[in-house]
């Protein structure tokens, strides 16, 4: 069964607006799976994870970024579930082989430990940073990413004695 979270009354900010689309689309296809295509679902949650990455760079309180980062954390894991499990038919198979590997990776973590979540955000930020264009557009998002895989280690920082930049490397 689907948990729906206790909206306050009055007006839902952007994130409470994201994650009640979330749960109307994972409604949506479990009660009307035939009505709701899974091209079209799969749409719609892409549509709601760019929000989310827009609501994520464009916050400016600390809470309200971690709050948005938990909600893309949901959606990515829901739209892993949910849609891309089911998916049959599949435009390009190297997709197709590169989803079954996260798919397995996904499978053997342990999501009841409070390690086992964090590997599971880490394969998750790793494969949204593997979808993400390195454009201006998404240099924030990246950036943001990046700083979630330091902050669990799962990545290093290495001075670039040349740019004065930070750089990131696999641990």
């Amino acid at each position: 069964m689907i948990n729906l979270p206790g909206f306050l009354s009055g007006k839902l900010d952007t994130r409470e607006q994201i994650e009640k689309k979330m749960y109307l689309l994972a409604m949506s296809r479990k009660l009307f799976t035939h009505s709701v295509p899974l091209a079209v679902a799969e749409g719609c949650y892409e549509k709601l994870i760019r929000e989310n990455r827009h609501l994520i760079i464009s916050a400016k309180v600390e809470k309200k970024k971690e709050m948005a980062y938990n909600t893309i954390i949901n959606l990515i894991e829901d739209y892993n579930t949910r849609v891309l499990s089911t998916k049959i038919y599949w435009e390009k198979p190297e997709e197709k082989e590169e989803y079954k590997k996260l798919w397995d990776k996904y499978n053997k973590i342990d999501k009841t430990t409070k390690e086992g979540k964090i590997q599971k955000e880490i394969l998750f930020i790793k494969e949204e940073l593997k979808n993400l264009d390195d454009n201006l557009q998404n240099k924030h998002i990246i950036k943001f990413y990046k700083d979630k895989l330091f902050e669990y280690k799962a990545i290093r920082r290495i001075k670039n004695s040349y740019s004065k930049g930070k750089k990131y490397i696999k641990v």
